[in-house]
């Protein structure tokens, strides 16, 4: 999988590393890895229907995403986040999917390199 396939801010996350490619890598794992764990919080909150823990979740996923420039991934936590603050329970699900597809496109990436 090509890094086109997914959207990255690459002049913030060169700004980020310092131009470090391997450390490129490493940051976007350790996203990854807590985004995935984020995940599974916001599934929960989802499944409780807990509005302020989903605005939260997604809350700390926009904000992680948006530091290593993972811009699809942050503007669909974002969306998620204005829902759950609105209590639109009904405008949390598409972008849940696409932030679910998302990562999932980051985490092929990252196994295909």
């Amino acid at each position: 999988m090509t890094s086109r396939e997914f959207e990255i801010d690459w002049e913030q996350l060169h700004e980020l590393s310092g131009q470090d490619a391997a450390f490129e890598q490493e940051l976007l794992q350790l996203f990854l890895e807590d985004s995935l764990e984020q995940m599974n919080y916001l599934q929960q909150a989802w499944d409780q229907e807990n509005l302020p823990n989903i605005r939260q979740i997604a809350h700390h996923i926009k904000g992680a995403s948006a530091n290593v420039g993972a811009t699809q991934i942050s503007q669909s936590a974002a969306q998620i986040e204005i829902a759950a603050r609105d209590g639109l329970t009904e405008n949390i699900l598409i972008p849940l999917e696409e932030l679910s597809q998302s990562l999932n496109r980051l985490k092929l990436y990252l196994l295909s390199d």
